[in-house]
């Protein structure tokens, strides 16, 4: 398919919708519990970080204990309803939280360089509700690679175990010299706010079980891959993002280890909106990559591959289908490795 061309068709020619069935993954069945105002936090604690300490403000809460070690707060809490505002700076120490409940956790100008260990390391499987603070900047940096001692699995910069699901109108800054910069065992939902990445020794954002992009600014410059699903699917419904990658700029489903589909795993991207440009320079690092369905619906997409043998969208075994919206596609090597379905919109491959 590489060739110059340009193909205009709207919705009243050659295919209609009616014959063409896109399959669109499901949202989580909890999806409504993802609205933070829907909940209750009533239990407010400001962790303060000032250089090489920290303080937890109460310092005593019922059912809540803090440990801390120069600038590294741990807390293990059995208390429901709680937020915890995080504020200050320090270039030597973390915030960690066991809770075997969910909470909020707003980012309130802080500033946190870890020297061992995630800035933010959330070991609980429970609904983590990320304020990124209206009108605030917010930085998290781990330093040069380190030696994980811990047992506890510690994959990124903002590592949780349980969901992710930003919100607010703040900015938050991640850097990641050990390994991904925003990392869940369990998914990530966008919802709103501002996302960098600067640095990136692997993926910028990855989930294990879905990724779904609502809104925000999200601009990310990574060595890896931009946004990776590892064993699940993607939504993106609106939003700008700006990926520029080493790797792929947009994965689902497969194990970046081994290249390998995992068994029973149904990776699906589907673009309903938003604004996406990516830029990728690796070899073999394709814009857009997943072996189940790729779906536009909606939306701008641009696609600009540098690297020898990177395909603009690689979706080996699965379908490409093109219902609505703008894709650009400037490759190296094919702008597609297989013939696309096209219903409506309009797609340019250079």
């Amino acid at each position: 398919m590489k060739k110059s061309h340009k193909i205009l068709i709207m919705s009243m020619l050659l295919i209609s919708l009616s014959n063409c069935v896109t399959k669109i993954p499901e949202p989580p069945k909890d999806i409504d519990s993802d609205f933070v105002e829907d909940h209750t936090f009533d239990t407010p604690i400001v962790i303060t970080f000032n250089e090489n300490s920290v303080t937890a403000n109460p310092a005593s809460v019922s059912g809540i204990t803090f440990t801390i070690n120069e600038g590294h707060i741990v807390v293990n809490s059995e208390h429901t309803n709680v937020e915890y505002i995080l504020t200050g700076n320090t270039n030597n120490g973390s915030f960690k939280l066991y809770s075997t409940s969910k909470c909020k956790l707003t980012l309130n100008n802080v500033h946190i360089v870890s020297d061992n260990s995630p800035a933010i390391n959330i070991q609980t499987r429970k609904s983590i509700f990320v304020n990124i603070a209206n009108d605030t900047e917010n930085t998290l940096s781990d330093k040069n690679p380190y030696i994980l001692t811990e047992l506890e699995d510690a994959k990124g910069t903002f590592f949780s175990e349980g969901q992710l699901i930003f919100s607010g109108a703040g900015s938050l800054q991640v850097t990641g010299k050990q390994a991904h910069c925003i990392i869940t065992d369990d998914y990530i939902r966008i919802r709103s706010g501002e996302i960098r990445v600067n640095e990136a020794v692997k993926d910028g954002i990855s989930a294990k079980d879905h990724v779904i992009i609502e809104g925000g600014n999200i601009n990310l410059s990574v060595s890896d891959d931009g946004i990776s699903c590892r064993q699940g699917y993607i939504i993106i419904e609106g939003g700008n993002i700006n990926i520029d990658s080493m790797d792929e700029g947009i994965v689902a489903g497969y194990d970046p280890e081994t290249d390998e589909v995992i068994a029973g795993v149904v990776p699906d991207i589907t673009i309903n909106g938003g604004t996406i440009s990516i830029t990728t320079y690796g070899e073999r690092g394709h814009g857009i990559k997943s072996v189940g369905l790729i779906t536009f619906n909606n939306g701008n997409t641009t696609i600009v591959t540098r690297g020898e043998k990177s395909d603009g969208i690689d979706c080996d075994g699965g379908t490409v289908t093109i219902n609505g919206g703008t894709l650009s596609i400037t490759a190296s090597d094919d702008c597609m490795n297989n013939t696309p379905v096209i219903t409506a919109g309009e797609y340019t491959c250079l």
